[in-house]
């Protein structure tokens, strides 16, 4: 992987060493210790990444050089961090107002440095991979983003919303505990401004309480500082804060740092979303691959039923013309008839409850629940002479039937894939165990086991052993997902001598 090129742009060589030290293993380094020499090289084919800029340098200071990189089309886009001693929250705000993305104050403390040029780089990132970034500042200014600022001090919420109030829909709460109970209550905030002092509960704990939640972790939490407090700095970016503002407020520093943590939520939100679409593409093409295999197996039993009901319409028909159709024969072959038409609609009934999409969660019970699958493939099991063996009581789970139908369907079928290569003694078992209230139901075939090298990429995306053109790689990656993301469960592979061993477990079983 190629590394990220940082232009640092400082007069004196020991500061270039001195960042150059804290980078040089995760970046490429470029240095200039002039204006001039730092326009050179931002304007080269190989330009930086970023660029971090000192303030104070003879001839041309870092404001002019940021002027000048901003004004020209081929060096706008560079994220560029100014890195100086000057420590006045004016100098603050005329960085940003120059176009400066971010402000470090010397002495430098790497983790914030590196934090800093990580969370540009990727908002860089995101920025180039929207097909258009004019479409989502539209979205921050018609869909108004949230804000929750938590202080205990009302002087400082005033201030935040002055700043804020026009481009953000603010909401306020004035503890940690208000704060965390305004989001159980259903706020769904873009982005927190979290103070670290306060009573009863301070802003670490509540960052820890709100990183340790999977329905709240996403979002991005901005710690408010006292000036110069470089624990505290260190302290929440550890915690899982993504960057700090210093008190107290600048107007336009307070407001960059908001816009730019926000922006880079949204594209992070659009780019899951496209990940969560593509992801249900994906479903939906292997559960029309497990709707033509059921339908297959369908097609080949229903043969038998057919031929019958055939031939004994057939020996109505002659009998009558005959005269030699009895009360009795006839009822007996009707008999016949009504019989194979059950079988028909039982099988059509299993087939249809699958196509039902988006079903609840229902009781149902597992044994059955595998025979049923188990007689969908009945043609396929007796073609290849397999063995099937089922040692399963009668537990009932609460879970998506039609999802777990989809899981039997695939790891059956590739059982039957496997079987078929071999010449001796075929064989599927399939039993249960129940631990602490989870119940775990257990798939083996002696179909020769897995290689140590693909057990563990059997459930990776796209990874097959069969014929690419036979096979889109995506069966036991979707089972995975089916049960451990929709049904809540864990399923994992093991290959014990001969046999392959999947377990499926699952929470809430029915005594």
């Amino acid at each position: 992987m190629n590394k990220k090129k940082i232009l640092i742009v400082d007069d004196v060589a020991s500061n270039i060493h001195m960042l150059s030290s804290m980078l040089k293993e995760e970046y490429l380094i470029v240095a200039a210790k002039d204006g001039e020499k730092a326009l050179e090289l931002s304007s080269k084919e190989q330009k930086p990444d970023l660029i971090l800029l000192d303030i104070v340098m003879p001839d041309m200071d870092g404001y002019e050089i940021c002027k000048r990189l901003k004004a020209s089309n081929e060096t706008k886009n560079i994220p560029i961090i100014f890195v100086s001693s000057l420590n006045d929250v004016n100098e603050h705000e005329r960085a940003i107002v120059c176009g400066g993305n971010d402000y470090i104050t010397k002495p430098v403390n790497k983790e914030v440095l590196k934090n800093k040029i990580k969370m540009q780089l990727k908002l860089t990132s995101y920025m180039k991979n929207t097909q258009s970034i004019c479409q989502g500042d539209i979205e921050m200014k018609t869909l108004l983003p949230k804000i929750l600022i938590v202080d205990d001090a009302p002087s400082n919420i005033q201030v935040a919303i002055e700043i804020l109030k026009d481009n953000y829909t603010v909401s306020v709460a004035t503890s940690g505990e208000k704060a965390l109970m305004l989001i159980e209550e259903g706020l769904n905030p873009d982005l927190i401004l979290l103070d670290i002092v306060m009573p009863e509960m301070d802003g670490f704990e509540v960052c820890q309480k709100l990183k340790s939640n999977k329905n709240y972790c996403h979002i991005p939490i901005i710690f408010l500082t006292i000036l110069e407090n470089q624990q505290d700095m260190i302290k929440g970016l550890e915690l899982g804060a993504v960057d700090y503002v210093t008190k107290p407020f600048e107007s336009k520093v307070l407001k960059a740092r908001v816009d730019t943590h926000v922006r880079l939520k949204r594209y992070q939100d659009d780019l899951v979303n496209n990940i969560q679409e593509k992801e249900n593409i994906l479903m939906d093409q292997s559960k029309l691959a497990t709707l033509g295999e059921m339908f297959e197996n369908i097609t080949h039993q229903w043969k038998q039923p057919l031929s019958i009901i055939s031939m004994v319409s057939s020996t109505i028909k002659m009998e009558q013309e005959m005269g030699s159709l009895t009360n009795e024969n006839l009822l007996k072959l009707l008999g016949n008839i009504d019989n194979s038409v059950d079988y028909l609609a039982n099988t059509v009934d299993d087939f249809r409850d699958f196509l039902i999409r988006d079903n609840p969660k229902e009781y149902f019970k597992v044994k059955k629940l595998v025979t049923d699958t188990l007689k969908l493939l009945e043609s396929k099991f007796s073609c290849e002479n397999i063995e099937i063996e089922v040692n399963l009581d009668n537990h009932e789970i609460l879970n998506y039937k039609n999802d777990f139908v989809q899981v039997l369907m695939n790891l059956f079928t590739n059982a039957i894939q496997v079987l078929k290569k071999i010449d001796t003694q075929k064989k599927i078992t399939i039993s249960s165990s129940i631990e602490d209230d989870i119940y775990s139901l257990i798939i083996k075939d002696n179909g020769g086991g897995i290689s140590q090298t693909n057990i563990e990429k059997v459930f990776n995306k796209y990874f097959t052993t069969k014929e690419t053109n036979k096979s889109s790689g995506l069966g036991l990656y979707m089972c995975k997902k089916i049960i451990e993301q929709n049904m809540e469960g864990v399923l994992e592979v093991k290959s014990i001598n001969d046999e392959a061993i999947f377990e499926i477990r699952l929470p809430n079983i029915i005594q």
